[in-house]
Parts: structure tokens; sequence; C-alpha cells
């Protein structure tokens, strides 16, 4: 809308979802070499573009919410 993107992403999950300090969640899969890098991705991009991201647990739905404005 006019000056502003937003993406809106949504996903059902089961079990229990664990946050890192930066508020990023942690991977579940065995090889944690090889995983968790999606989210630490769009969250160097938000930073690089002055975006915002926010990511959400509600009722097993995984929510994120990421939010840029027209330079």
């Amino acid at each position: 809308v006019k000056d502003l993107l937003t993406i809106n992403i949504r996903n059902s999950y089961e079990g229990k979802i664990n946050f890192d300090d930066d508020g990023l969640p942690i991977t579940t899969k065995k090889d944690k070499n090889y995983h968790g890098y999606g989210m630490q991705s769009i969250k160097m991009i938000c930073e690089k573009y002055n975006g915002t991201l926010s990511i959400n647990t509600n009722d097993n739905i995984f929510s994120v919410n990421i939010l840029f404005l027209k330079q």
C-alpha cells in the first residue's frame, strides 16, 4: 500500500518453539550446522533495509511479520 510493504507468513506447528537471545527460533533439526539460517537471513535483510521483523507464536500458529517502508 503506497510506500509500505508487508509480508505476513503463518504456519502451524506442534510442540514447543524455543527462541535464542536475538528472538529467533532455534532449529529442532538434528543437524544444527546446516539448519536455522533462514530466519537469520531474514533478520539481516530487515536490518539492512530498515525493516521490522516480528515473530509470534499463539495457539500452535507460528507467525512472521515483516514491514518495509519506502525510503
